[in-house]
């Protein structure tokens, strides 16, 4: 069953095509907005092998015959200054002489979207960009919401997303059966964020996750377009709000980012953008439980699901110094004070601020091993 949820922004509405075979419907959403002149297709070795074949052959039957691709490598790592400045180039060389106009496709996870956003963002000042997300990390986040980014490697530490715009893709296809042949730590990977997405807004998805664990790991087709669609039109919802995080509600999306990007960082990402979120996770249920804001009962049943699910919840190999020093570096921090999404209950959370510092210290001592 194929389903589709319309985000309108104050800069753009666009359609997110979710099913089995959605990248299929490329030809009909050109011939209803427009067929580009050209496509560039950023992605990843790996996962252009794979689907690579497919969506260009989709894209000549909507008659965009001019194709090219800047393929860079996959991981956190490469999502960096000087592959940008490699696929800008790429872009200009094939532009050479045409008076056309580029449409970006981004094929791949949650960095190559990332990269594929930022690269569509900046060139000529903003060139349309299709997000085709190919983990379930990419679907239910990275591809949504118009975030774009690339990291700044920074006195031997790498921050994520420093440099950064927002800018909505045109459209975003989610070919559920792309997902079918992820590998277990992949869906793992994403399932993180799904639930964030229990935790913050929907007690009733979070209880779906915990019914639902081996089914989602099976990765049933069925159970995944669920988690996906519910996830999506979380996002939609307070995207619409607050498209570039202006009213304080965007935030909320950020529960498990504030210590998740650092713990990732610190690692030298040796944990990986999921397994992050989850700690983060863990550890800001605790902030909030220590603060008063959570019931010890209801920081208890978080964790309980994430470790449930095989994510970790233990820090291994970081001093709490390093993570500290990275988090000040984050965005979400102003005028030296912090911000934290925190959950007040599941289903619930506040925005706080300038929470003391020897309470995340003494919460990261406790995760720490």
């Amino acid at each position: 069953m194929k389903k589709t949820i319309t985000v309108r922004t104050n800069s753009a509405v666009y359609g997110i095509f979710i099913g089995p075979g959605i990248t299929g419907s490329l030809n009909s959403f050109f011939r209803a907005s427009g067929r580009p002149d050209s496509a560039f297709i950023i992605s990843s070795p790996r996962v252009f092998g794979l689907y690579g074949r497919e969506i260009t052959g989709e894209l000549k039957t909507s008659g965009v015959n001019d194709i090219a691709t800047g393929i860079f490598g996959d991981g956190e790592r490469n999502k960096s200054m000087p592959n940008y400045e490699c696929l800008l180039g790429k872009i200009i060389d094939f532009e050479s002489g045409k008076q056309k106009q580029t449409t970006i496709i981004a094929l791949g996870g949650g960095v190559v979207g990332d990269m594929a956003g930022f690269v569509a963002s900046t060139y000529r000042r903003g060139v349309p960009c299709i997000q085709i997300p190919t983990t379930l990390l990419a679907a239910v986040d990275s591809s949504v919401g118009g975030k774009t980014g690339i990291d700044i490697k920074r006195n031997g530490s790498i921050i994520k997303n420093i440099a950064g715009t927002f800018y909505q893709p045109s459209a975003v296809f989610i070919n559920t059966g792309f997902l079918g042949t992820l590998p277990e730590s992949q869906v793992l990977n994403g399932l993180s964020e799904v639930i964030k997405y229990g935790v913050i807004r929907d007690h009733g998805l979070f209880d779906f996750i915990g019914k639902n664990r081996d089914r989602i790991l099976n990765r049933e087709s069925g159970v995944l377009a669920h988690i996906i669609h519910r996830s999506c039109s979380i996002k939609k919802d307070v995207v619409e709000k607050d498209e570039k995080e202006t009213r304080n509600v965007r935030t909320i999306l950020n529960y498990g980012h504030t210590v998740g990007h650092a713990v990732e960082s610190a690692s030298g990402f040796r944990y990986s953008h999921g397994q992050s979120v989850a700690i983060g996770m863990v550890c800001e249920a605790e902030i909030s439980a220590k603060l008063g804001v959570l019931s010890r009962e209801k920081c208890l049943r978080i964790r309980e699901l994430i470790e449930s699910t095989g994510l970790p919840v233990k820090i291994k190999g970081c001093s709490i110094e390093k993570i500290m020093g990275i988090m000040k570096h984050d965005k979400k921090f102003r005028e030296g004070k912090n911000k934290f999404a925190l959950p007040s209950d599941i289903g619930k959370v506040v925005v706080k601020t300038d929470i003391p510092e020897r309470v995340i210290k003494s919460v990261l001592a406790g995760a720490v091993s």
